[in-house]
């Protein structure tokens, strides 16, 4: 002790006034030091011998003192598993020399209670500079993790609420909008009834929508988000990605391409739906921070093997690019990387949170590589399983069959689902009983299988409250004549977590509740053709897989000179699934049918140089027999002469302009995917001195006032599929071409042009109708409906008036900051 430092203190007290020196020996101060400090310290040999233990740090090894532990080794105060992971970090920090910093790691408390310590061991070395053990310092955060672990439980619990809460809206939503399906089927109903169900309809299916995301977000975060794993084809799907997006790109003036290489020799199986969610998040993010330059979506096959393939997917961009130092966070959520690109692009910041989350759970990584004005690299790798070749088809082909008379059972616990489920099945021609309980089904099928009348299909609620749908499932199949019942999952939450289960009870086919009338027919006519034509399919019948097949490499020309509507119109058919190409007037249709096959072409009838009309006599005179091709009209004539006349011109089909998204995709779908039979055509004729005389008895044209707001923008999103960033992107196209439209009236109009100022005038009105912008659709229809009968000064008015109107719908938007 004498060869020990001294710490010279002052001390008063009342009994002692003057200053007296108190000597403590060092070695004795730094013991009441670390005895005081709460964080366990120690210090340990090459052979992981304690040299060093405060008092927290024998406390948590079981001793009393520090004599307890100083010379032993964590094996002789530790659980031989905790012993073994601590030699293993003091091997790593001894003969590396790196520190570990802040591991969090198992421990005890005094009582020998596990703890969770916060530990970071430090190499210790000689005068040499050489490893001669460590020191560590290990801090109890039991309550931390206890807070943190609180609060995920409470994420989760609130995401399982909103996940449940999903489930129950959805019970009702479905009663809602399959009531308003049926109520649109009667007959009796009139023009204004109908519309009012269209409407509510509309509503019903757009909050069913922002349902649907919210369920998706609150799986992600609840760790519930399950995949399909069905087949698709990656070029497809990539290209599909493209299609979309283009416009958008091209209104920027951005190059688009996408690359794929080398294609996959097979199809892969997974989750499409969620890849191009992926991929389209991506690319969207692209085209709003680029301004010039190029977007390029890739999609590079890295390793492929005979059951594998290991794809790396990347969008890389021309834009504003992200400083390394933002980089780390840019996959956070509500997190962009500067804040002013919020108000310059605007976002939520939330898109890339779930890629990223979408990816992992896909099993997959994501990143980025970018630099400060000189662009990003999106990318993700994903691994994929390949397809059996014998499942690999350009379409899916299955005859044409007769629903009248199948055999079908419903089987749910709610009533109202059970009485659509039989109106829907009973407009099918079907036959069909319900069940409202297991032992009710089980019941009937037995019934109807002693009688020699077995059910064909079971419609089963996957959410009976006597039983869970997979036991019934189960059950079904185990009865007499149960194999060859073919069963329709039908779910409330979208448990995909179930289907690898009912794929192995031999179920046919799952539908998200509440259930479409077209999907359901879709989904039976897939399941009794594959029955019919000994089709054996070990793939489920979805919505998606519906969807992937039935669409697949089906191409479409498009006939529109209107840059708007061709813009609007190429997108809704591209999102359904489609492959479009464009065309400006009858002269390039032509020559684009000479060059490639399309199952189906839209044609726009007034159009220069060569019409609607004109172009389908054309093709009709010069078309191969059995090579007949769906020509579908577009115009913005409503009268049932003038469908008549374009059926007599050669037209297969009609569609109303302002193009409403589900009747067009329906009409389509109807001519390439059904194949519905061309009408019997009748004998040439003057297709448009017809149109002339019909048009004469038009109805009296009102014209709005000016006092309402001149575009109706709520009410024009259903115009677009409800995709509002698609419509504020064509509102801005409709902008830029309103000058032109006006333009285009006046040339004819002074140049006494009278059969161009009607198709002008025609244009406007269809173009502005897309918009709700009701009162100049009026008054271009006038003008149209005028043209033939009216003096010069009359149309003169007319065109006036649509100059102030189009003046006072630019102040509008611009006020709106459109």
């Amino acid at each position: 002790m004498d060869k020990d430092k001294t710490l010279f203190v002052k001390a008063k007290s009342d009994r002692q006034t003057e200053k007296e020196k108190i000597q403590l020996p060092e070695s004795y101060l730094l013991n009441v030091l670390l005895d005081s400090i709460p964080d366990r310290i120690y210090a340990k040999d090459i052979q992981g011998r304690k040299i060093l233990s405060n008092k927290a740090d024998w406390n948590a090894s079981g001793g009393e003192s520090m004599e307890d532990v100083v010379g032993k080794t964590d094996f002789e105060t530790y659980p031989p598993d905790i012993a073994e992971k601590f030699w293993a970090d003091d091997m790593t920090v001894i003969e590396s020399g790196i520190p570990i910093i802040n591991r969090e790691e198992p421990g005890f408390d005094k009582a020998r209670n596990p703890v969770h310590v916060l530990s970071t061991k430090i190499p210790l070395r000689d005068s040499d500079g050489n490893v001669i053990g460590l020191v560590g310092i290990g801090r109890d955060i039991t309550e931390v993790v206890k807070a943190r672990q609180e609060a995920e439980e409470a994420n989760r619990s609130k995401s399982e609420f909103l996940a449940n809460m999903s489930h129950e809206i959805r019970t009702p939503m479905n009663g809602v909008i399959g009531m308003l399906e049926l109520a649109m089927l009667d007959k009796d109903t009139s023009d204004d009834q109908y519309e009012f169900l269209r409407i509510a309809l509309q509503s019903a299916e757009s909050l069913l929508t922002i349902l649907n995301d919210i369920l998706d977000l609150s799986k992600i975060e609840a760790k519930k988000l399950n995949l399909e794993k069905i087949g698709f084809s990656l070029h497809n799907l990539v290209e599909d990605v493209a299609y979309t997006i283009a416009p958008r790109a091209q209104s920027k003036g951005l190059e688009l391409a996408c690359l794929i290489n080398p294609p996959p020799k097979t199809y892969l199986c997974g989750d499409p739906g969620r890849l191009r969610q992926i991929l389209s998040n991506l690319a969207g993010n692209a085209i709003k921070f680029t301004e010039k330059g190029e977007i390029i979506i890739r999609a590079e096959v890295l390793e492929e093997t005979k059951n594998r393939a290991k794809v790396k997917f990347s969008v890389r961009d021309t834009g504003i690019g992200i400083p390394k130092e933002k980089q780390s966070a840019i996959f956070k959520r509500f997190t962009q990387a500067d804040g002013s690109t919020t108000r310059r692009y605007g976002g939520t910041g939330l898109g890339l949170t779930i890629s990223k989350q979408l990816v992992e759970a896909m099993g997959g990584e994501i990143g980025l590589e970018s630099k400060p004005n000189k662009g990003s690299t999106f990318w993700f790798i994903l691994e994929f399983e390949k397809e059996a070749e014998q499942k690999v088809t350009s379409a899916l082909k299955l005859p044409i069959v007769n629903l009248s008379g199948i055999h079908i059972l419903g089987i749910d616990d709610n009533a109202t689902n059970r009485m659509i489920l039989t109106k829907m099945v009973e407009t099918f021609g079907c036959r069909i009983e319900t069940a409202a309980n297991k032992k009710d089904a089980i019941e009937k099928m037995h019934a109807a299988y002693l009688d020699d009348d077995p059910y064909k299909i079971v419609l089963l609620d996957m959410q009976m409250p006597d039983s869970d749908g997979t036991k019934i499932a189960r059950e079904i199949i185990s009865i007499p004549g149960g194999k060859d019942i073919s069963i329709i999952a039908l779910t409330s939450m979208n448990q995909r977590s179930d289907i690898s289960y009912l794929e192995e009870l031999g179920c046919a086919g799952y539908l998200l509740k509440p259930i479409k009338q077209s999907l359901l027919r879709e989904a039976l006519v897939t399941i009794v053709s594959q029955k019919e034509a000994g089709i054996t399919s070990d793939q489920m019948v979805t919505s998606t897989l519906l969807s992937e097949y039935k669409r697949r490499g089906m191409r479409i020309l498009l006939a529109e000179d209107n840059p708007v509507n061709q813009k609007l119109a190429a997108i809704l058919l591209q999102k359904a699934g489609y492959l479009v190409d464009t065309a400006e007037n009858g002269h390039q249709v032509i020559q684009k049918i000479k060059e490639s096959k399309y199952n189906a072409i839209l044609m726009d009838i007034q159009m220069p140089e060569y019409d609607g009309l004109e172009t389908t006599e054309y093709i009709r005179k010069r078309e191969d027999k059995g090579k007949h091709i769906p020509i579908i009209a577009m115009t913005a004539y409503a009268m049932k002469e003038d469908r008549e006349l374009c059926l007599e011109a050669g037209m297969d089909d009609y569609v109303s302009k302002p193009l409403e998204a589900k009747s067009l995709i329906e009409t389509v779908d109807k001519w390439v995917i059904l194949k519905s039979k061309h009408p019997a055509q009748t004998g040439p004729s003057d297709i448009r001195e017809k149109i002339k005389a019909v048009k004469s008895p038009q109805p009296e044209i009102t014209i709005p006032d000016d006092n309402s707001p001149p575009v109706d923008l709520v009410n024009a999103l259903a115009n677009f599929d409800n995709d509002r960033g698609l419509m504020m992107e064509l509102i801005q196209d409709f902008i830029t071409h309103l000058p032109d439209r006006l333009n285009e009236i006046d040339v004819t109009l002074y140049g006494n042009d009278i059969p161009s100022l009607r198709r002008s005038a025609h244009n406007l009105k269809g173009f502005s109708a897309n918009f709700k912008a009701n009162r100049l659709s009026a008054l271009a229809n006038k003008l149209e409906s005028m043209s033939d009968n009216e003096d010069i000064t009359k149309i003169k008015e007319t065109v006036n008036q649509i100059e102030l109107e189009v003046i006072r719908i630019l102040e509008y938007l611009t006020k709106i900051e459109i």
